[in-house]
């Protein structure tokens, strides 16, 4: 927690998007100051946020990606992605042409974990 004299909360923008986000992130990111994710559930009014669980997803999850209004999208470093992977924008997307909103899914990890999802989502 930071002091109550340092919160910037009332200054805090709410943000108008066509995009939803889906923020990923290990059971402990969620609880560090310096978690971005927080950031963007604060200012984004459609967010949805889970734990990361490799091997067995969230049931919730699987259906948000399924969801008929949404065109998910993976946000990934460009290092760790295969060059036909990537995007410079979400209208590329067909379903987003079609007038789906796009579905940032965003992994809020770090360091040797964020290179350990990679392996999982390349």
């Amino acid at each position: 927690m930071i002091p109550k004299s340092e919160c910037i909360c009332s200054q805090r923008p709410i943000i108008q998007s066509d995009c939803a986000f889906c923020l990923l992130m290990y059971k402990d990111e969620y609880y560090k100051p310096s978690n971005t994710g927080r950031v963007i559930a604060d200012v984004i009014p459609d967010n949805h946020a889970f734990v990361w669980h490799r091997v067995t997803p969230d049931p919730e999850l699987l259906a948000l990606l399924k969801h008929p209004d949404y065109a998910p999208i993976v946000v990934f470093p460009h290092e760790y992605a295969l060059a036909e992977q990537c995007i410079d924008s979400p209208l590329q997307i067909p379903a987003v042409q079609q007038g789906k909103s796009p579905c940032l899914s965003c992994l809020m990890v770090r360091g040797e974990k964020l290179r350990k999802c990679s392996k999982v989502l390349v």
